[in-house]
């Protein structure tokens, strides 16, 4: 496995969707786990964050309808000058990041294939990304030259990708890293359902109605 020298990790805290106990919480459990030498906060309001996040304000106009789109901005190749990790604030972190083999973006591999299209219409999820040497310029230069019709077009990010940047399916993270609380890990072998598995690094909650709920138990594990 590649050594990381420096590792930045980054998250988004826009409206009021999430609070700063959210991002705290995250970033508890990222210096509890892994060595990095930044833990990034992209937000407009930093009241309530602790001291040793550093706090960046959005690099683009926010957009207040879909906050998710808002993660778009992060895909410039000049955000970051290290190698960057980038965390939903609804994931939960059991070990180093750094054990994260290389890949670029989350494959829904608790699906199979056909059930992947009919859940979520893509088997591709953004909850955690890796930025690393301008590796997702080419759906940048989309979003800046088309960035009306794919917004109008897509719910989010995943499906832009799925459609229109068939490359990202080559580049996932290896599976048996990241899984789904709420649907498992591995098709067909390890899909049970709502339950934690510590030998994973990154548990994800997508879909999970009692969100918050579940990231209280996991400050008891």
């Amino acid at each position: 496995m590649e050594t990381v020298s420096k590792l930045d990790v980054c998250c988004l805290k826009l409206g009021s969707a999430y609070t700063p106990d959210n991002v705290n919480k995250l970033f508890r459990d990222v210096e509890k786990t892994t060595h990095i030498n930044d833990f990034i906060c992209f937000t407009e309001e930093s009241s309530g964050l602790n001291s040793n996040i550093t706090v960046r304000e959005l690099p683009g106009p926010k957009m207040d309808d879909r906050m998710w789109w808002n993660k778009v901005y992060l895909l410039g190749g000049d955000v970051f000058e290290n190698e960057t990790i980038y965390l939903d604030l609804d994931v939960i972190i059991h070990s180093s990041l750094i054990g994260l083999p290389e890949g670029q973006i989350i494959e829904t591999s608790w699906f199979s294939e056909p059930m992947s299209k009919v859940i979520h219409s893509c088997n591709i999820n953004s909850s955690v990304m890796r930025f690393k040497d301008n590796n997702f310029s080419t759906m940048y230069c989309d979003w800046l030259a088309n960035w009306e019709k794919l917004y109008k077009s897509f719910y989010g990010l995943d499906m832009w990708f799925y459609r229109r940047h068939k490359v990202l399916q080559s580049r996932f993270f290896k599976r048996g890293h990241i899984y789904s609380y709420k649907f498992g890990s591995i098709y067909p072998n390890d899909i049970e359902q709502n339950e934690f598995r510590s030998n994973h690094v990154v548990c994800i909650l997508d879909d999970v109605e009692n969100k918050q709920e579940v990231l209280d138990v996991s400050s008891e594990l």
